[in-house]
């Protein structure tokens, strides 16, 4: 499993390697909103746009990108605010299927 750091900044990108593909995660905050949203791309190309990120959830589930799961997590509950993604109260979590597997399992 991985975490990601996020830095403090209201718009941001950043790329790793996940299942032999170039990921890149763009992170924007509405502050109209109170919000993160993610904008994701495989190997260059944007295949998703503005997914709200919401604690819990698997955010690209109905999608088959073959990178695993991607969710933000919350031990206690915090939405994932300006403040909350950048001090790690809430941490967006890449999770490979068998780990998934596992983890919904226990």
């Amino acid at each position: 499993m991985i975490s990601f750091d996020i830095a403090d900044a209201a718009d941001q990108k950043f790329s790793t390697i996940l299942n032999n593909r170039r990921v890149t995660f763009r992170l924007r905050f509405n502050y109209t909103s109170g919000r993160w949203s993610m904008d994701l791309a495989l190997d260059g190309d944007y295949v998703l746009h503005g997914r709200r990120i919401v604690p819990n959830v698997d955010l690209i589930d109905p999608f088959a990108f073959g990178i695993g799961v991607i969710f933000a997590h919350s031990l206690n509950g915090h939405n994932p605010g300006r403040q909350e993604l950048v001090d790690g109260r809430v941490k967006i979590y890449q999770a490979s299927e068998a780990e998934k597997n596992v983890a919904t399992m226990a």
